[in-house]
């Protein structure tokens, strides 16, 4: 690989590659890669954590943060005044305001994944009840990925689901990755060689990940790790630079 190389990589599938990003590739020549989420292209219907993203842009935070707690048990609610938890907060959201990093930090990363689940999709509904009309216009479709692959670009897999790996059992990794390729390669008609991991921060994707995507023919893994690569990389935890911080 030449010093001081770059790859573009574009994650989730979303439609907004096809129509933004796809035309000002091919006009400059550049080669990239993009990770669609399997289900979402398969079945019109979005991730727990785009519902989330569409909930957050679409209410006032101490309204969203009222219907939340409307829908969770009691206990839950007072992880908010926990020692440490503002500075969490805004560790990991250090782009939003106060009490919209505390939101983002409670609901995505204090409440149990279960309840995570079943709070988001209720609320969502509630709110939008045309899940697959939004889901059409917010990710890529067949025909455009395969327009996409045939002019060049590559396609690797994003998981099937969209939920942390590392949370899962060794069967459900596997599972959620195996259909993830199988589907994007009988889409593309092309191997699938390289994984992104949904999320993938340090701990969103561990070992047992790792060994699964080798078994499955993986080459490569991208991790969500903000730093240049330099030296020798491990291919199964390539670090990237999130646009948002260029």
């Amino acid at each position: 690989i030449p010093r001081r190389s770059a790859v573009l990589t574009f994650d989730d599938g979303l439609k907004d590659h096809y129509r933004v990003v796809f035309p000002i590739l091919k006009k400059l020549g550049l080669p990239a890669a993009f990770f669609p989420i399997s289900r979402s292209v398969r079945e019109e219907i979005l991730t727990i954590a785009h519902k989330n993203h569409f909930l957050f842009h679409s209410f006032p935070i101490p309204e969203l943060r009222k219907i939340i707690h409307q829908e969770i048990p009691r206990h839950l609610r007072d992880i908010e005044k926990s020692e440490g938890y503002a500075i969490a907060a805004r560790t990991r959201y250090r782009f939003d305001n106060q009490d919209t990093a505390a939101l983002k930090y409670f609901v995505n990363h204090c409440l149990p994944d279960n309840v995570r689940k079943l709070v988001i999709a209720r609320v969502f509904k509630k709110a939008f009840p045309n899940e697959n009309e939004i889901a059409r216009e917010f990710y890529l479709s067949e025909p455009e990925i395969q327009e996409m692959s045939g002019a060049g670009f590559e396609f690797g897999s994003h998981s099937h689901n969209h939920f942390v790996l590392a949370h899962a059992s060794p069967r459900l990794q596997e599972r959620e990755l195996r259909l993830s390729k199988n589907y994007v390669e009988r889409l593309i008609k092309k191997p699938v060689a390289t994984l992104s991991y949904p999320f993938g921060h340090i701990g969103e994707f561990n070992e047992t990940t790792i060994s699964i995507a080798k078994k499955l023919g993986f080459r490569a893994g991208l991790a969500n790790i903000h730093k240049i690569n330099k030296g020798r990389v491990d291919p199964f935890s390539i670090a990237r630079i999130d646009a948002v911080l260029v």
